[in-house]
């Protein structure tokens, strides 16, 4: 049986280490986070979450799914939010799970490179 867990508890995963209980660990990169994101789009989940979250803006430039996957990303790897930056978004695997067709594309800064 696979078991896919989340779990951003330092202590839990050390001693489950340590003890043996588990057998395989991966640290959260693009790919996996993409996997999780595809699903999360393909499943329609992301779009149902926007519907129900309240905000308080009447236009709408990016969209509420996008602050949500953004969030999820950052929690998923144990970063804070960035609430008091409401500009930044965390994007990682999302990029890839949306694909070319929805401007899932990586580029770099012109000047700077970065």
């Amino acid at each position: 049986m696979d078991l896919l867990a989340f779990a951003y508890d330092r202590s839990f995963i050390l001693e489950a280490l340590r003890s043996g209980e588990i057998d395989y660990l991966e640290h959260v990169g693009e790919a996996l986070e993409g996997d999780f994101f595809r699903q999360l789009i393909g499943r329609e989940i992301l779009n149902r979450l926007a519907n129900s979250y309240p905000t308080p803006r009447e236009k709408e430039e990016v969209p509420t799914w996008l602050y949500l996957a953004s969030e999820i990303s950052l929690k998923l790897h144990g970063s804070p939010s960035h609430h008091a930056f409401p500009r930044v978004l965390r994007s990682g695997g999302l990029i890839d799970a949306l694909g070319p067709k929805l401007g899932g594309q990586k580029t770099t800064h012109p000047e700077t490179g970065g």
